[in-house]
């Protein structure tokens, strides 16, 4: 039988373990759980109808413990498309008396933390493992007994935290609980039974006594000798200390908790991922490759859904919901998989899994579109993301007061900070697709990744067309004059601005230069910022490059670059070590002849931009449409930029 690729419920409902604060290290960021005591699970076949029961043999022999202690990724929800969607690793795994059991330490990255916290508190306690079997021992059916296949060779994986276990016991594990007998209840007649009053009889007191004294005892030990029974690990000279010593049975319990926790290893809980998410993630890989997205590869258990067209995905969708699709017409196929009429489901799914894998593989397709998308303002601006629509005030300190000398005994003196505040905000912009019935009828993947893709690349212009806007509409700074004017000392005109292959285009670079390092803050101080990058038009790109190029020989000796980083002779062109960086932008299209001259960010920020946070790039959504039988697909996309400060930017008209 080939590889089957199975999640499966972990820990069965009689060792259902609760959250213990003792199975959680937080200076480790590790927890133990137990990931599979070999339950047996009741399995349907969709394909031919049956159903079956699956056993897994969790012996040494038959689980392959390789891929967990090479060291198997702890998932989110199962989630692997994304390497954020790791939150953790198996540090070790081990079986255990016909248990499965592991240790998990959490990643400490900041976005994990949330989760580890609740884990930590016991709030997150559910757990899925996945896991694909090699070996299967079938027995078939018989009289009254359905088909049982064992699991004889299998390899876990993977572990997943998630909301919803296919198991309710599947849980981070604890210390099992000691159970303490309760009294037999007096019959009702004794206790309403008047007492005579009597005198005490010191000799059958005494009797009396010493037998509850001999029955406890013997109950002290008995428990005792109990523990060990329980607990291999505790040795026959622990037990006998204790029983001689007369330790209480509570007092007993309690060191042995602490021996376990000190030297048992640690169970580690597992999760398993259930049929219904496995078939869901092989659909969405298949569909994904079929349609050709970048960088998705077939998976093997992806393989029998290979070339299923959109209409076979959708009757897939509706088996997996347990109902039928027998005699329906393409358009009430089409209809019950995407959750148009849910009253034959029995409430089935809250969400049509027809429908998420369209809008996943939608969402796939614009997010690597969105980031393959050429955008050259990110090497010389500033990305902030905002929390929200509201105008965001960024304020540029206009440096320390100067140092003054201090008489001796004398006191240092308070001075104020002088800044000037620009304001801007996130826009949230947006458009909506209909993707209609003929089209998923006629098997057309373009509404799901051609047209999303599209989308992408528009979300990643709109950016760049935002940005390089705010040079070319030198819109006013919030001291009321433009970003680039004469009293900001950054604009160069005239002749010996243009931008040209000789020692006119040398000193109209210098000229930028110039502006950038003799840039003072409000207080007065001199900035010296450095000229890093040359921002230009699509026409002077040649010029630019060859202005900074080794093969280039000046036109006289004078015409050295003095960006340069070295002092050849001058047969040779020192502009190729210089540290400016040619940035060419096609966008850049009010002027032929006017470029930018740009401070490194590092020192000086100058155009800001950014996301509403938790949003970064566009965001695609789907909906139903009822009107017209097919779906809906919108895409929203939150950004914003502003020029935050003109004394790192400076603009040379050109001849």
């Amino acid at each position: 039988m080939p590889d089957d690729v199975m999640r499966r419920p972990a820990v069965p409902p009689a060792l259902r373990a609760n959250f213990a604060p003792g199975t959680w290290n937080a200076d480790n960021r590790t927890i133990d759980v137990t990931w599979s005591t070999g339950a047996r699970v009741a399995r349907r076949d969709y394909w031919e109808n049956t159903n079956w029961t699956e056993v897994l043999d969790v012996s040494p022999d038959a689980v392959d413990l390789a891929r967990m202690n090479a060291g198997a990724p702890v998932l989110n929800t199962h989630s692997s498309y994304d390497l954020s969607d790791v939150i953790g690793v198996v540090e070790r795994a081990w079986i255990e008396n016909g248990l499965g059991r592991a240790t998990v330490r959490f990643s400490d990255r900041p976005e994990v933390a949330s989760i580890m916290r609740d884990v930590g508190n016991g709030i997150i306690r559910n757990l899925s493992v996945g896991y694909t079997v090699q070996q299967w021992d079938v027995v078939p059916a018989g009289d009254g007994t359905g088909e049982v296949r064992t699991a004889k060779r299998w390899t876990p994986y993977e572990i997943s935290f998630v909301p919803i276990p296919a198991d309710a016991g599947a849980q981070t594990r604890a210390l099992a609980p000691t159970d303490t007998a309760m009294p037999a209840p007096q019959p009702q007649a004794a206790r309403a039974a008047p007492q005579e009053p009597s005198m005490p009889d010191p000799v059958l007191e005494t009797a009396t006594a010493t037998a509850a004294a001999t029955t406890a005892e013997r109950a002290r030990v008995s428990a005792i000798n109990g523990l060990q029974r329980q607990h291999p690990q505790i040795t026959a000279e622990f037990v006998q200390t204790h029983i001689e010593a007369g330790t209480s049975i509570d007092a007993v319990r309690g060191l042995v908790l602490d021996l376990l926790a000190a030297a048992a290893p640690r169970p580690v809980a597992q999760m398993v991922r259930d049929e219904a998410e496995t078939r869901g993630m092989l659909l969405q890989n298949a569909l994904e490759h079929r349609a050709h997205i970048p960088g998705v590869a077939l998976i093997d258990g992806a393989r029998e859904f290979r070339g299923l067209r959109l209409l076979d995905i959708a009757r897939v969708s509706i088996e997996a919901a347990g109902a039928s699709h027998r005699g329906m017409s393409p358009l009430e196929t089409f209809e019950r998989a995407l959750g148009l009429h849910r009253r034959d489901l029995a409430g089935a799914m809250s969400t049509s899994d027809f429908s998420n894998l369209l809008a996943n593989t939608a969402s796939k397709s614009l997010r690597i579109a969105y980031g393959t998308a050429p955008r050259t303002f990110t090497q010389w601006t500033t990305q902030h993301d905002l929390p929200d629509f509201k105008q965001f005030s960024v304020v540029q300190l206009g440096g320390a007061p100067k140092l003054t000398a201090i008489a001796q005994g004398g006191v240092d003196e308070y001075s104020l900070m002088t800044d000037a505040a620009e304001k801007w905000n996130l826009i949230r912009v947006g458009k909506l697709l209909a993707i209609t019935f003929e089209a998923m009828v006629n098997d057309d993947l373009s509404g799901f990744t051609r047209i999303p893709a599209m989308f992408g690349a528009a979300a990643a212009r709109y950016e760049s067309e935002t940005v390089y806007g705010l040079l070319e509409t030198n819109a006013a700074m919030s001291d009321g004059i433009t970003l680039f004017h004469a009293s900001h000392n950054n604009l160069a005109t005239g002749g010996s601005s243009a931008l040209t292959v000789d020692a006119t285009g040398v000193l109209a670079v210098g000229k930028l230069q110039q502006y950038l390092r003799k840039q003072t803050a409000p207080n007065g101080d001199v900035l010296n910022n450095t000229l890093r990058y040359l921002v230009v038009p699509a026409e002077l790109e040649t010029a630019a490059r060859q202005l900074f190029s080794s093969r280039l020989v000046p036109s006289s000796a004078g015409a050295v670059n003095p960006f340069s980083g070295g002092d050849g002779p001058p047969v040779t062109n020192p502009h190729a070590d210089s540290s400016i960086n040619v940035i060419s932008e096609g966008r850049l299209a009010a002027s032929a002849t006017a470029f930018y001259g740009i401070a490194d960010p590092a020192q000086i920020d100058t155009v800001q931009w950014g996301y509403l946070q938790g949003e970064a790039g566009p965001r695609v959504s789907t909906e139903l449409d009822f009107d017209t039988d097919g779906m809906k697909t919108k895409v929203v996309h939150i950004f914003g930029a502003k020029a935050v400060d003109w004394r790192g930017m400076a603009k040379s008209a050109g001849a």
